[in-house]
């Protein structure tokens, strides 16, 4: 008959990693403070008013850890009890360390984006050499063989769940309450299960950041950092595969998806909205969804809870499903959730229109004879975030465009100090790529760029020898332009109140 975890010893484990949590993060705020480690407003990405100390992940760290070697040196024998377990919890913490000294780095701003998506993809690296590899998929009672892709399918799925939540924490209180949440459901999940080491982990980590949840709850004290995000993400992904593993590495795919269902939703979003407005996927904005609570109202707290009740409901579907072993309960509840917030446009129809309306281009393209695009071309423009009126100067922009005979102008805007983010295209007719000419202008804003035009047109015999003077006379045309887009700028940082947001976009 298999051993099973005791009620007190979970108990133990979850006040443990409370207890170490709460009494560690006040020297670590000290600490932070002393090293300088902080974040402090800059008034074009970090928006919050005042200077907090960063890295409270470490706090976060130190209480998991001590919870769980509390409970493995009790149960030593038990939790521990196969090679396979063994050389997982090493990996786990060494991927944590890893993590950390990471977040650590970037939270000194040391750090550019690829380096630091490198560095996620070293800690899922040490990860899978410790045995954390998915080999099957089972979907709705269908089994999917990963055979070679098992190795990268486990690094995309735990380099994906540190993104989440590192995009997610941008409120007082919310990624250290999504991770409660998430964690406290997969400790269940890995019981009901059977995975009673994982059980133990999670718990560990419930406990920790229910501990540091006072510190960081609306007004913070100490902010997690990347240092806390990128653990919890990482930790978080982990469980997910672990905690829904059957026989023979076959991940139970509905039920984690479910659980985490809010987060995959924001990061598709906004690799959509910066794919489709022509932006890095390292660039920063302010659309994620709780940027868009914040603009539609909600104070800090109301954030988090919104945010929160969100991700309990997926879960609550999720543990559903696993107790009546049907994944359309999981699945069913997660996508009544999301649906809900695209239907009352809470979040998520803006990048529909975009990718409707990209859509809509690309099957005009597909089916047109010649090159014109149509008496007024292809036109798109969507108001993504804010309420200034962008309408008049984009209005003279493309009639600009049509008086120098440009084939296609793409206006972007994106001015996270002032919540605006506004982007809109309009092409005239298609050219082959070797006869066109191309610029793009970017656009300042008080010593910030905060915006593109980027312009394409088709070289004729009616620009003479020389282009230089016809894209100068351009260029110069523009200033007009570019003059009203700072003034429109300027009154909306007149009237923008401070943000809802806390911590760093």
């Amino acid at each position: 008959m298999r051993q099973t975890l005791s009620a007190s010893l979970l108990a133990l484990t979850l006040f443990s990693a409370i207890v170490s949590a709460a009494a560690l993060t006040p020297a670590v705020i000290s600490m932070m403070w002393k090293y300088r480690i902080l974040d402090a407003p800059d008034g074009v990405r970090k928006l919050h008013g005042r200077t907090v100390p960063l890295a409270g992940g470490l706090a976060v760290l130190l209480g998991c850890l001590i919870a769980s070697a509390v409970t493995l040196w009790i149960q030593n024998r038990f939790l521990l009890d196969t090679p396979d377990k063994r050389h997982f919890t090493i990996g786990l913490l060494l991927s944590s360390l890893w993590v950390c000294a990471l977040g650590l780095v970037d939270d000194r701003g040391l750090l550019r984006g690829r380096q630091k998506f490198l560095g996620h993809i070293v800690a899922a690296l040490i990860l899978t050499a410790s045995g954390c590899v998915i080999s099957r998929l089972e979907f709705m009672n269908v089994r999917l063989e990963l055979g070679i892709l098992s190795v990268p399918f486990t690094i995309f799925w735990i380099v994906g769940a540190i993104n989440a939540v590192n995009l997610m924490d941008g409120v007082d209180g919310l990624a250290t309450s999504i991770g409660t949440i998430l964690s406290g459901t997969f400790a269940l999940m890995a019981l009901i299960t059977g995975h009673d080491l994982e059980a133990v982990i999670a718990i560990a980590l419930c406990g920790a950041l229910i501990g540091f949840l006072p510190y960081n709850f609306p007004r913070a004290h100490i902010f997690l950092g990347d240092t806390g995000s990128m653990l919890i993400g990482m930790l978080l992904g982990t469980l997910a595969l672990r905690s829904s593993v059957k026989s023979q590495a076959t991940l139970a795919l509905a039920a984690p998806v479910a659980v985490l269902s809010v987060l995959i939703f924001d990061v598709m979003m906004a690799i959509l909205r910066r794919k489709l407005t022509g932006r890095s996927l390292y660039s920063t904005d302010r659309g994620h969804l709780h940027h868009r609570l914040g603009q539609m109202g909600f104070p800090p707290v109301g954030v988090v809870l919104f945010v929160s009740l969100a991700c309990a409901m997926c879960c609550a579907g999720a543990l559903a499903s696993l107790n009546h072993r049907s994944d359309w309960l999981a699945i069913s509840v997660a996508g009544t959730v999301i649906l809900s917030c695209m239907a009352a446009r809470v979040f998520g129809h803006n990048e529909l229109r975009l990718l409707v309306n990209r859509t809509k281009s690309f099957l005009q393209s597909l089916f047109r004879i010649s090159s014109p695009c149509g008496a007024k071309g292809l036109h798109s423009a969507l108001q993504l975030q804010g309420k200034l009126d962008w309408a008049p100067i984009w209005r003279e922009l493309k009639e600009f465009a049509e008086s120098f005979d440009i084939t296609h102008i793409e206006l972007q805007i994106s001015a996270p100090r002032v919540h605006e983010h506004y982007h809109a295209e309009w092409t005239r007719r298609s050219v082959e790529a070797d006869r066109l000419w191309n610029t793009t202008i970017p656009l300042l804003n008080q010593g910030s760029v905060i915006g593109r035009i980027r312009m394409n047109g088709e070289i004729s015999q009616a620009h003479g020898r020389c282009m230089t003077d016809h894209v100068a006379e351009l260029i110069g045309g523009l200033k007009p332009m570019e003059l009203q887009i700072e003034d429109l700028l300027n009154m909306g940082s007149a009237t923008t109140l401070t943000p809802l947001s806390s911590e760093a976009a």
